[in-house]
């Protein structure tokens, strides 16, 4: 899990410990910069409709509150409560998009909480994966220069052979 950035955005929501947001089409996701569609419905950037308990969200306008416990409610009446699921197997979660997941193993639910007006940030330090890579090319650097070395010293061991 990457850290929480305040937003502000009412229909921003972050999850505070493991899972998913649950899409159609039995895909996943932990991006939680939802909008409302032109339909009136939940969805994500993509248009993914985004799965309440009862199916997919539509949203009437006016003051959207979302609790830390999924319920979607707006100008005070609860709409659904969103779909936060987990997987007893996280490797058994592969990528499927952008910031879309999927599993063929079944979701369990999770005890996460939910923060409105939140997103979740990368949980890649990019300072550290910057010096890893650099570290990297210089190992192969390293390693081309000793087999540049071998490829000369054979090649002159075999011109003399042939000499002989």
């Amino acid at each position: 899990m990457g850290g929480l950035i305040h937003t502000g955005n009412q229909l921003d929501a972050a999850r505070n410990g493991p899972g998913y947001f649950v899409l159609d089409g039995g895909k996943y996701t932990r991006n939680g910069n939802f909008k409302v569609n032109s339909e009136g419905f939940l969805s994500t950037a993509d248009g993914r409709l985004v799965q309440g308990t009862s199916g997919p969200m539509s949203i009437p306008n006016g003051d959207i509150n979302i609790s830390s416990d999924g319920n979607v409610s707006v100008n005070g009446v609860l709409i659904d409560k969103l779909q936060v699921v987990q997987f007893e197997n996280p490797a058994s979660v592969y990528k499927q998009g952008d910031s879309t997941f999927a599993s063929e193993e079944p979701p369990v639910a999770s005890n996460s909480t939910v923060e409105q007006g939140h997103l979740e940030t990368s949980n890649v330090n990019i300072v550290r994966e910057m010096v890893n890579m650099i570290e990297l090319y210089r190992e192969y650097e390293a390693h081309q220069k000793v087999m540049q070395s071998f490829d000369e010293a054979t090649s002159k061991v075999t011109t003399g052979m042939a000499n002989i």
